[in-house]
């Protein structure tokens, strides 16, 4: 009988090959203007469920409008072929940003299909939940740099303290969702001296929000900015070697 050969290699050869981020914030704190921030226009594709395009308005990026769960599905499947670069079938070049902005609004839309097919609220939730974490999944494990926006839940525990962390229907997203990430981001933003907005990354967990770097590089505060915490990483962490 043959030995089985077994690929064993050394943590220490660990590294990264691809960003794989959740981003939660607020309603108005530039989620979907994150997508501009990749470093590279040319190769990011922004899959729009919120109608938020408008923030883009200024830059040349390529979107597709995702109206249903159906539609993304078709368009998983179309990315996971190749996602010709610009949409154009007879370029070589793919894409190598894709931004889903947000899960929350696509979770919302399978919830009201799931509703119409099973009468039983706490099936069409849990139909629900097994479909969206399976899809985020899917679209986690494509060879491209993914990033998926969502809401941001506020809550307030038993002493009065507000807890900040993403939001999702159904109890199967929400508490799989910060496990599916690398790196689980908020989105924060304050006021400087001279009144002006100021954003940033919040990127580990404190008693409020609900943050994860898994890279150990990211300060506690980082700038709002996709290819600064791309490079960041890379830099620090290395490629892939095993």
């Amino acid at each position: 009988m043959g030995k089985n050969k077994m690929k064993v290699i050394s943590t220490r050869h660990a590294g990264v090959d691809r960003l794989k981020v959740l981003v939660h914030g607020p309603a108005g704190a530039g989620k979907t203007y994150l997508a501009s921030t990749t470093g590279n226009h040319r190769s990011t594709l922004v899959l729009s469920a919120e109608a938020g395009l408008l923030s883009l308005r200024q830059f040349d990026i390529k979107a597709i409008e995702i109206d249903s769960f159906a539609a993304l599905r078709d368009t998983f499947a179309w990315i996971r072929a190749g996602a010709p670069l610009g949409g154009d079938p007879e370029s070589e070049d793919t894409f190598q940003w894709i931004v889903l902005d947000s899960i929350s609004e696509i979770a919302e839309n399978c919830l009201e299909d799931m509703k119409k097919k099973y009468p039983d609220g706490r099936q069409a939730y849990g139909e629900m939940g097994n479909m969206m974490v399976q899809l985020i999944k899917s679209f986690r494990d494509l060879p491209y740099h993914v990033v998926m926006t969502c809401k941001q839940a506020r809550e307030q525990d038993a002493s009065g303290m507000m807890l900040y962390g993403p939001s999702l229907p159904g109890k199967i997203v929400t508490q799989n969702i910060s496990y599916l990430f690398d790196e689980v981001l908020a989105l924060r933003v304050n006021v400087d001296d001279e009144g002006k907005p100021v954003r940033y990354f919040q990127c580990q967990r404190d008693n409020q929000y609900d943050c994860k770097d898994r890279s150990g590089v990211l300060d506690l505060h980082e700038p709002a900015n996709l290819n600064h915490v791309w490079t960041k990483i890379r830099h620090n962490v290395g490629e892939n070697n095993a």
